[in-house]
C-alpha cells in the first residue's frame, strides 16, 4: 500500500496519497519508518479513500487496526465487554471462507438464547454474502449444484445442535474439502448405483448443546465460550463514538470495506517458531490447532492490508458489472494504463497480525479437549488448597509436583470431604450450593483432575488433586518475541482491539 509521509505543524498534507480523517492533524515529532507501517496516517483528507476502512497510523505513532472500531461497533450493538473476544472471533469465522482461510467453530453458551443474539449482533459488521444460515442444516443442503451454493461461505445455524443430522458429511468436508454419496437407483430392467460428489471450501458455526454425539467433534472446530448478560451495564453511545471513532465509520461502510477484501496467500515467517511452541506444549492435535491459529493469523493479514481503491473497482460499482471487463474497457478506451490488475501476490504476517490473533485465541486453544468453567475452576482451587494445607505437615524429601501428587494421593490425611470444600468455597462466593458443587466435584472426577475415594474406617468420601493446575491454554510466545522481516524486531506500538489500550510489542 502506498504511503503518506508526514504532517507539518499546520496540518497540511506533506505528500498526499492514501489518507484519512480520524482525529485532528498534530506534529508529534514522531517520523514513522516508511519501510515498516504499511498503513495511512490520521489527519489527512483524500475524498476516495474516506469510504474505506484502513488501518491507522495515530498522532502519537500506534498502529490501529481495523478491529479496533469493530470492537466499538460491537460494543454499540449492544455486546457485553466480556463477550468482545468472542463476538470478534465469530466475526472472523464468518469472513474466514470468504477470504480463503476458514475456521470453524462452535459456541459453548452458559444460555442458548443469548448466543443466538450474539450472532444476530455480529451478522451486522460483516457482508451478506460472507454468511448462509440454515435452522436445521440437512444432507441435501451439501450437495445442491455440486456444493457451488456453499462454496466460500461460513454455514451458520443458529438451532443449538442444528449440524446434527449431517455432521459426518461435514465432518468429511471440513477434513478434506469433498464428501460423496451414492444412490441406488432401480429402474425397470436394472438397479444401478449414482454418485453425487459435493465440493467446496467452507467455514461452520453453530451452538453446541452438550449432548454427546449430535455435535462437530472434529480437533479443527474451535469451542468459543459465551458469557451469560446478566448484570451487564452497556456503555453510553455517544462515548463509545467518540473513543472509537465510530462517527467516520457507520457500519455500511465497514460491511463495505469487508466486502472488498479478497482471497490471498500469506506467508507466516514465524511458523517455526510457532510450530515449536506447540509442539512444546505437549497440546494433543496439536496441528489441527496450529492450523487456526496460522488461519486467523492469514486472516488479520488480509483485513490489515486492503487493496488500494482503483478506478477498475468503481466502475465496477458504478456499472454493476465485474472489476477485469471494466479494467479492459479502460485500457482499450485510453483512460488507464497497464494491463495487470494490482497483484494478489503472498502477503508477509507481521508481528502486528500474530499479536491481534493471539489476543483473539486467548484462552481458547486448549492442551487437551476440556474447557473447565469458572465454578469448576473454583472447586479444584479449594480442594488444592486444602490438599496443600495438610500436606504442609509433611516431610517431603524433595519440593516438585510429582511428589507432592503422590504423597497426597497415598494418605488419606490430606484429602477433603465434600463437606469442608462447600465450607472453603461458601467464604468466597454464596452463589454455591452443596447439592450444586457436588455435581461440579462429580464432573472433575470424571475428567480425571480429582479423585475420590473412602478413608478406612469412613463412609465419606474424600477428595484429592491428580494434576497441579487447571490452567489448560496452549502457552502462545510474547509477540515481542517474534521475528518477522518488515519489523526486523523494532518495537511497535499498537492498540489492543479489546481493550484500547496501547500496547509496546
Amino acid at each position: 500500500m502506498k504511503q503518506s509521509q508526514k504532517v507539518d505543524p499546520k496540518g497540511h498534507e506533506v505528500q498526499n496519497e492514501d489518507i484519512i480523517i480520524d482525529m485532528p492533524a498534530t506534529n508529534t515529532g514522531v517520523i514513522p519508518d516508511k519501510n515498516i507501517l504499511p498503513t495511512v496516517f490520521a489527519g489527512h483528507s483524500d475524498p476516495i479513500h474516506q469510504f474505506i476502512e484502513w488501518p491507522i497510523i495515530r498522532p502519537d505513532g500506534a498502529l490501529q487496526p481495523i478491529q479496533y472500531r469493530a470492537s466499538g461497533h460491537l460494543q454499540s450493538i449492544g455486546i457485553t465487554p466480556e463477550n468482545i473476544q468472542a463476538a470478534n472471533l465469530i466475526s472472523m469465522c464468518m469472513l474466514s471462507a470468504r477470504l480463503g482461510h476458514p475456521i470453524s467453530a462452535m459456541l459453548e453458551p452458559d444460555n442458548a438464547q443469548e448466543a443466538v443474539q450474539l450472532l444476530d449482533q455480529c451478522l451486522r459488521i460483516v457482508p451478506k454474502d460472507a454468511v448462509i444460515e440454515f435452522p436445521e442444516f440437512k444432507q441435501e443442503h451439501l450437495y445442491i449444484d455440486h456444493g457451488r451454493l456453499l462454496d466460500g461461505k461460513c454455514i451458520l445455524s443458529p438451532t443449538v445442535n442444528g449440524f446434527s443430522k449431517v455432521s459426518r458429511d461435514l465432518e468429511l468436508i471440513l477434513t478434506r474439502g469433498y464428501s460423496v454419496q451414492q444412490e441406488v437407483t432401480k429402474g425397470k430392467y436394472k438397479v444401478d448405483l449414482s454418485e453425487h460428489r459435493s465440493e467446496m471450501r467452507v467455514s461452520v458455526l453453530g451452538i453446541t448443546g452438550g449432548t454427546p454425539g449430535k455435535e462437530l467433534s472434529l480437533p479443527s472446530v474451535l469451542k468459543i465460550p459465551v458469557v451469560g448478560n446478566q448484570g451487564a451495564i452497556s456503555q453510553s453511545m455517544p462515548d463509545l463514538y467518540e473513543r472509537y471513532g465510530l462517527i467516520h465509520s457507520p457500519l455500511f461502510k465497514f460491511r463495505k470495506s469487508f466486502q472488498r477484501l479478497k482471497p490471498q496467500p500469506v506467508v507466516i515467517p514465524y511458523e517455526q517458531q510457532l510450530e515449536t511452541a506447540f509442539i512444546e506444549s505437549g497440546c494433543d492435535h496439536a496441528v489441527e490447532k496450529l492450523t487456526i491459529l496460522k488461519h486467523l493469523i492469514s486472516i488479520c493479514a488480509i483485513i490489515g492490508n486492503p487493496p488500494t481503491v482503483e478506478m477498475a473497482e468503481l466502475g465496477a460499482l458504478m456499472f454493476g458489472t465485474d472489476e477485469d471487463e471494466v479494467r479492459y474497457w479502460l485500457i482499450n478506451a485510453g483512460i488507464a494504463k497497464g494491463t495487470e490488475p494490482v497483484s494478489n501476490g503472498p502477503l508477509v504476517a507481521t508481528k502486528v497480525e500474530y499479536h491481534i490473533s493471539r489476543l483473539l485465541l486467548d484462552g481458547m486453544l486448549l492442551v487437551g479437549s476440556t474447557r473447565f468453567s469458572d465454578r469448576q475452576k473454583m472447586v479444584f482451587d479449594a480442594v488444592k488448597t486444602l490438599n496443600m494445607a495438610k500436606l504442609s505437615t509433611a516431610l517431603l524429601t524433595k519440593d516438585d509436583d510429582v511428589e507432592k501428587l503422590s504423597t497426597i494421593a497415598q494418605g488419606s490425611g490430606y484429602w477433603a470431604t465434600r463437606e469442608k470444600i462447600f465450607e472453603k468455597i461458601g467464604r468466597s462466593d454464596a452463589q454455591f450450593s452443596l447439592s450444586s458443587m457436588s455435581n461440579d466435584l462429580m464432573a472433575l472426577v470424571t475428567m480425571g483432575m480429582l479423585e475420590r475415594a473412602k478413608p478406612p474406617k469412613s463412609r465419606y468420601y474424600g477428595y484429592y488433586i491428580t494434576t497441579p493446575t487447571l490452567e489448560n491454554a496452549i502457552g502462545l510466545p510474547a509477540p515481542e518475541t517474534i521475528q518477522d522481516p518488515i519489523y526486523e524486531g523494532k518495537e511497535v506500538l499498537v492498540v489492543n482491539p479489546l481493550s484500547a489500550q496501547v500496547e509496546k510489542i
